[in-house]
């Protein structure tokens, strides 16, 4: 007589310990941890990012976390904010429309792929909609 419980319970713990053995795996080949937190310090020392918006790409960071994003993915919003932050002087909380279209002209503007422009955007995006 086979007990299914068993068996599956063996499955489940074995599932269970190989998705954990790749994050551990992912976080080691691509040190996603400390690439954030090296990315967060070199924010927070920018002297071209006004203080307000630090505060702003940092909560945005932790809202991230808090909607269960990988790090590697915050990694990727933190960077495109960043850049997008270094290009302008106004508070992200008292954006116009005509501030968010300068800044959008601006990143036009450099030589950045298609895609790196488009991610811009969404991440810009959601950072107003916060």
């Amino acid at each position: 007589m086979v007990h299914y419980h068993f068996v599956e319970c063996l499955l489940t713990s074995a599932d269970t310990e190989m998705v954990n053995m790749r994050q551990d795996l992912k976080a080691e080949i691509y040190e996603a941890e400390a690439i954030l937190k090296r990315t967060l310090q070199l924010t927070a020392e920018d002297k071209n990012i006004i203080p307000a918006n630090k505060k702003h790409i940092v909560a945005l960071i932790e809202d991230a976390q808090s909607r269960g994003l990988t790090t590697q993915r915050r990694v990727i919003i933190l960077q495109h904010i960043r850049r997008l932050a270094r290009l302008t002087e106004t508070d992200f909380a008292a954006f116009t429309s005509e501030d968010a279209k300068h800044v959008m002209n601006l990143l036009e503007k450099f030589q950045y792929s298609d895609w790196t422009k488009v991610t811009c955007k969404k991440i810009f995006k959601q950072l107003m909609r916060q």
